[in-house]
């Protein structure tokens, strides 16, 4: 269970940081 959690936290950190990067490349800086 604690192993099957812990793979779900990594891939969702992964996905996170894909989609933050993208976001952040596609989208203009508005701050």
């Amino acid at each position: 269970m604690m192993a099957l959690f812990g793979a779900k936290l990594k891939w969702v950190n992964r996905v996170r940081h894909l989609v933050f990067n993208n976001g952040v490349t596609l989208t203009p800086k508005r701050h």
